[in-house]
């Protein structure tokens, strides 16, 4: 993050939910807590928190926006200000990989979270 510039886009890497929900699995902790720190530790970074889903282009459960939600709610509760962290979904409008995933790797890459930096 250190390195990145306004309007960067960055994946949050091992972030993984329960299938089909906003539920954030134990072996993602680790990454929430380096985006916490470095929230911390950069006290004016602001940031967007992004959610994407795979499969379908249509979110019609809202499962990206919940995701991306559950982020900000974490960083919120854990001391991170509100003014600093905005949250979006995208659905399945900004895939990395064409509709239909041809495999599992490609559906988990385009079922993601990023972060877009938006100001220091």
């Amino acid at each position: 993050v250190e390195a990145s510039k306004v309007g960067d886009v960055l994946e949050i890497k091992n972030l993984i939910f329960k299938e089909s929900s906003n539920i954030i699995l134990q072996e993602s902790k680790e990454s929430l807590e380096d985006l916490l720190q470095i929230m911390r530790n950069m006290s004016t970074l602001k940031i967007d928190i992004q959610g994407h889903i795979c499969c379908q282009r249509y979110d019609t459960h809202k499962i990206a926006l919940s995701r991306a939600k559950a982020v900000y709610d974490y960083l919120i509760n854990n001391g991170i200000e509100a003014a600093r962290i905005t949250y979006q979904s995208f659905g399945g409008s900004r895939p990395i990989f064409s509709m239909p995933e041809l495999s599992e790797a490609q559906q988990k890459a385009n079922r993601r979270v990023e972060i877009q930096i938006v100001g220091f």
